[in-house]
């Protein structure tokens, strides 16, 4: 096979993985995925020289990690394993009251964040494949509800209705997101509904955390581990116990006096409770905050 018979296929497997995240795609889907990004990435190693090909690869991985968090949202339709809810003094089920601190949660977070009217955060991230460490870098900006994705000239926008990306510089819609898709959204109390609440207790590394569970308006089944003493996001999982793809924060920082961010956010896929071998690791490198972001970024018709 010549290079440019080399090149022009992984062309055709960036057009085929960025058309990934618009496709309800099942398990086996999601492993042939990975199993195509691991044979492109096979083939550069062997023309370690030429940079085309390793550019075209860099994309490919970088549009993969991005698509794959959108189609596990669509993919996973499993059923939450229930934790062990928590209890009144009676020994009944304390829903109601769990409930009530689940809005108080939301309350005091929503109180974090007065004063923010926009920010933007540059990040780098880590994709480990066949014993080599990729790395691309993404600029993420938020505004409200809406927000705007930049990595390797790729764009992935929600303009607070719809969510559209860009591959190859054209836009085109995305699958309906019940849930904001995005695991870096930083008013992530923003998607916990009325009817999300409090099922359990568990400790996370040295931190005990509620276990808040809810589902989406095509529900879907989210669960998140809040931990009770600094209201910080440790873990989210979307899916089922056994099938999901789970967030792990950490290194949170806190800027602007109260607003708390998590500097560091991996990502895994499970599947009948076994990980898979590709772990998606984001770091937050700035944080810029009130920089006066304009609502026309959010438009997609402004991608050229």
């Amino acid at each position: 096979m010549t290079l440019g018979d080399e090149e022009r296929r992984c062309i055709e497997e960036e057009k085929r993985l960025g058309a990934f995240g618009r496709a309800k795609a099942d398990a086996a889907t999601r492993q042939q995925l990975l199993a195509e990004t691991a044979r492109i990435a096979t083939a550069e190693k062997k023309k370690p020289g030429d940079k085309r090909l390793k550019s075209c690869l860099d994309c490919s991985v970088t549009w993969v990690i991005i698509t794959i968090l959108i189609a596990v949202i669509s993919s996973l339709g499993a059923t939450v394993t229930n934790a062990t809810p928590s209890m009144d003094a009676s020994g009944a089920p304390a829903s109601a009251a769990a409930d009530g601190v689940v809005q108080e949660l939301k309350s005091k977070l929503e109180g974090t964040v007065v004063g923010v009217t926009d920010c933007t955060f540059h990040e780098t991230s880590t994709v480990p494949l066949l014993g080599q460490e990729y790395r691309f870098t993404a600029v993420k900006r938020y505004k409200g509800d809406k927000y705007r994705i930049e990595s390797d000239g790729n764009v992935i926008i929600f303009d607070g209705r719809d969510l559209w990306e860009s591959n190859s510089g054209k836009m085109r819609k995305m699958p309906h997101p019940a849930v904001n898709p995005d695991p870096g959204y930083p008013y992530w109390w923003r998607k916990m509904p009325i009817a999300a609440h409090i099922t359990g207790t568990e400790t996370i590394g040295d931190r005990a955390c509620f276990i808040i569970t809810f589902r989406d308006t095509e529900d879907f089944p989210i669960t998140m581990w809040v931990d009770k003493e600094n209201n910080r996001l440790l873990r989210e999982r979307r899916g089922s116990k056994n099938d999901n793809g789970t967030f792990d924060f950490s290194e949170y920082k806190t800027i602007k006096d109260t607003f708390q961010v998590a500097y560091k956010v991996v990502f895994r896929l499970y599947r009948d409770g076994t990980p898979s071998e590709v772990s998606h690791v984001s770091e937050v490198t700035t944080v810029e905050i009130n920089s006066g972001i304009p609502d026309s970024i959010f438009d997609p018709q402004s991608v050229r």
